[in-house]
Parts: C-alpha cells; structure tokens; sequence
C-alpha cells in the first residue's frame, strides 16, 4: 500500500460537507471508494447517517477557526490483491 497526501490547490475553498457529499455520491462500488465509514462521530457510523454527521463535523471544524487547512486529499494505492485483503476491522 501506497499513501499519498495530495497538496491543496491555492484559493481552493475548504468544503468538507461537499466533499463528504461528492465521495459519498459514488454510483458505483470501488468508482471513488473501496468501502465507506464514518469514525469519531456521535452521528453514526455509516452512509445512512452522512447528512447529520458533515453537520457534527462542520460544528467541530468551527470551534477550531485557528486551523487553516482542516481538510486534505490521500490517494491510497494498492499493489495487486491487496485491496481484496481489506476488511472494515483492519
């Protein structure tokens, strides 16, 4: 496995609610994510509870105006068959 932290484009705007939106919006399974999870919310922990989790992040992210980027892009790339080893625990 491969991980690689994206920079963020200069005057990009910060969204995370639209970007939890745009990820979780995948017609497909594996188009823009392998499996989908919510961790360290009170929210919930699954697709069915996005809309109120991005709500309790964006409150979190609010109490924190002194972090200038909250968000970033990882690419993870996985060599052949490591992906099908992958579980929710792991």
């Amino acid at each position: 496995m491969i991980a690689t932290r994206i920079g963020k484009k200069s005057g990009a705007p910060d969204n995370y609610t639209r970007l939890g939106q745009y990820i979780a919006a995948a017609e497909e399974k594996g188009e823009k994510l392998h499996q989908f999870w919510i961790r360290n919310c009170d929210a919930g922990t699954n697709i069915e509870d996005l809309d109120l989790a991005l709500l309790e992040i964006e409150a979190v992210r609010r109490l924190k105006p002194d972090i200038v980027y909250k968000t970033y892009h990882l690419v993870v790339s996985f060599r052949p068959g490591e992906q099908d080893k992958l579980t929710k625990e792991i």
